[in-house]
């Protein structure tokens, strides 16, 4: 149980690394598009709303694995770690387009 708790509270620490991360990524492509030109700006205010919902999504996984019970930790883990892996791609594909 000890070392089940040590992984996880670790597993957390590095996955709250990882959206603190995106979310200064996120918060600074937000900057750069309210300093474009209107009509460029529109064309991306979409992408930082998949953003958002994507950010949002990545949130609330990882506060529920945060009160997971060891047996559903596994399970949690793999969706949170795809939720991660959508807003990344989500913000890697924005960023390409701002380029």
């Amino acid at each position: 149980m000890n070392n089940y708790i040590n992984n996880k509270q670790l597993y957390q620490q590095k996955l709250k690394v990882q959206i603190d991360k995106l979310n200064v990524h996120i918060a600074e492509l937000k900057t750069h598009v309210e300093h474009t030109k209107t009509d460029v700006s529109n064309q991306y205010q979409s992408k930082l709303e998949e953003l958002y919902t994507k950010r949002e999504l990545a949130q609330i996984k990882f506060q529920e694995l945060q009160q997971t019970s060891e047996e559903a930790w596994e399970e949690m883990k793999q969706g949170l770690e795809k939720a991660l892996a959508e807003l990344n791609q989500a913000w890697k594909n924005a960023i390409y387009k701002f380029k």
